[in-house]
């Protein structure tokens, strides 16, 4: 039986980790950007890679740092590096060129309201879908196929790209992600009235919890607001670049052009060598500058490049079925048409370059490759020594076996009650994402135990043994009556007699075992809470 992706208890740490044994280099897909090359920096924009950190198709050399999420599981919250997805938007503040802090917001969530032809409704903000490269960065989806698979009343997170035209503000997605349930409603918009404990946002009217300072918002301002299950706004962020940087990068949709001045996601743009004739109304701009005062005062203004458009990932391969469904860096990969240059399976690093196509890649070229120096690994390996700050497990994943020595550091998230590395014993399967250093240290960001739920749950037949899988990954296209769902880019039948979970849904992650066939049965199904 082939194991690739159990259901998890994640531990996310930072810590390092020592190879003890030798490990090759390579050319890496990654550099560091030139923005914040010298003094202070800053990038803004929308993740369209996972080789390095691609932001609208510049590398940013990745650095194990927590990410910083205001999310739909709330504002202010701590993620790990590998958590980062395509069609995110994100922030980086650089020094000397070198990443000091990493952080994702998402623009809307809460149920669909209604859905057109080009988009739908969130919150009262239109959002609109993209499937074309040559305007902007393709929507990226997950829990639904795509663009049709979403319906009035499913609960989204929207990642994208603010903007306002002639009927006021809007969202260009980037990436919408189905749910089965939210913690907080989430809206982005202007205020239209400040007033003690309560602020009107969007044409609607929300009491503020106490506490919440509305001191740095106005009427006019432009913010994104949590809203807590009491209908309370919990957390006022504004929208745009606060303060001062040696140099920036922003992309977004120009909006509120006037003489030399536009706006882009929020924040004033002052085009000081003139407007180019290529910046209008609805365009998708990347600018370059300095911020002064929260103002950008641009020195470069591109159009929008086609070129940007293709994803580039690196890193192993899980989730492993076959070349039309596996998965690299938490991505849904379809190789079935791609050129493929070396052996796939589990924990095979490799590159990939391909486009989005609803909630997958497809890949046009998968290479086989060494692990560079500064790439991020994910891999398994069997725990053989636990001790009280670290621990020491073999793999036997991957091109080349290797014994690892973990050393632990300072806690950042923690899950279903496991604290410390006391939680870990020996035998136990564990998965871990780091970043390979030249010295073959790994500095890590997650640790995860692998559950033997799945196997465990699957009558025993040997007839079947030699057959099953199980793979991980996020539920679309549920038809429950029928025991019908789709995962990784593969369809599945639940068998007769399988106990389904209760709170199976589309958008909730599940890991389920499996024998393949044209519609793959499904023998164990359980939910990754």
């Amino acid at each position: 039986m082939m194991r690739s992706g159990p259901i998890m208890i994640r531990l996310m740490m930072v810590f390092s980790i020592l190879m003890l044994c030798s490990c090759g280099g390579g050319n890496s897909l990654a550099g560091t950007g030139g923005v914040g090359s010298g003094g202070t920096g800053i990038v803004s924009g929308t993740v369209t890679g996972l080789a390095s950190i691609v932001i609208d198709g510049q590398d940013i050399q990745e650095s194990i740092l927590p990410v910083h999420s205001d999310g739909i599981q709330g504002p202010d919250q701590t993620e790990a590096l590998s958590q980062l997805q395509i069609g995110a938007q994100m922030q980086i503040s650089l020094s000397q060129g070198q990443p000091q802090s990493l952080s994702v917001r998402i623009q809307l969530a809460g149920p669909i309201q209604s859905v057109n032809s080009t988009g739908l409704i969130v919150q009262g903000v239109p959002v609109r879908v993209n499937t074309n490269p040559i305007f902007a960065p393709v929507t990226f989806f997950a829990g639904v196929s795509g663009f049709a698979g979403l319906q009035t009343g499913q609960q989204v997170a929207i990642s994208g790209i603010y903007a306002e035209d002639h009927s006021g503000p809007y969202v260009l997605a980037t990436r919408i992600a189905v749910h089965a349930s939210a913690s907080y409603q989430v809206i982005t918009g202007v205020i239209d009235v400040v007033q003690a404990g309560q602020l009107t946002l969007n044409q609607a009217n929300w009491p503020v919890t106490a506490g919440v300072s509305l001191a740095s918002v106005a009427t006019g301002s432009r913010v994104t607001v949590w809203i807590d299950a009491t209908g309370h706004v919990v957390k006022v962020l504004p929208l745009g670049f606060q303060g001062q940087a040696d140099s920036v990068q922003l992309t977004g949709v120009a909006y509120n052009i006037s003489g030399q001045t536009f706006w882009l996601q929020g924040t004033e743009v002052v085009a000081i060598n003139g407007l180019p004739a290529t910046v209008s109304d609805g365009a998708l701009v990347s600018v370059q500058g300095s911020l002064v005062g929260g103002v950008v005062q641009a020195q470069g203004i591109q159009p929008y490049s086609p070129a940007l458009n293709p994803v580039l990932l690196q890193g192993n391969i899980s989730q492993y079925v076959g070349p039309a469904s596996m998965e690299v860096r938490g991505v849904p990969i379809d190789a079935s048409t791609a050129s493929i240059q070396g052996t796939l399976g589990d924990g095979v690093f490799v590159n990939v370059q391909g486009i989005i196509q609803g909630n997958h890649v497809q890949a046009s070229k998968v290479t086989v490759t060494t692990p560079p120096v500064q790439s991020i690994l994910t891999q398994q390996c069997t725990v053989s020594q636990v001790e009280s700050t670290r621990l020491i497990c073999q793999s036997g994943q991957g091109v080349n076996p290797v014994q690892l020595t973990w050393i632990q550091q300072p806690l950042v998230h923690s899950s279903q009650g496991v604290s410390s590395l006391s939680a870990v014993s020996v035998g136990q399967t564990i998965l871990y994402d780091g970043q390979l250093s030249a010295n073959g240290a790994i500095q890590a960001d997650s640790l995860q135990i692998l559950s033997d739920q799945v196997e465990q749950a699957v009558p025993a037949n040997p007839a079947l043994s030699g057959q099953m899988h199980s793979i991980q990954g996020i539920v679309y296209g549920l038809q429950l009556s029928a025991g019908l769902f789709s995962l990784n880019n593969l369809n599945f039948a639940l068998a007769p007699g399988v106990a389904v979970p209760t709170d199976l849904a589309n958008g909730v992650v599940v890991e389920v075992a499996f024998v393949p066939g044209a519609v793959n049965q499904v023998l164990s199904i359980t939910v990754d809470h």
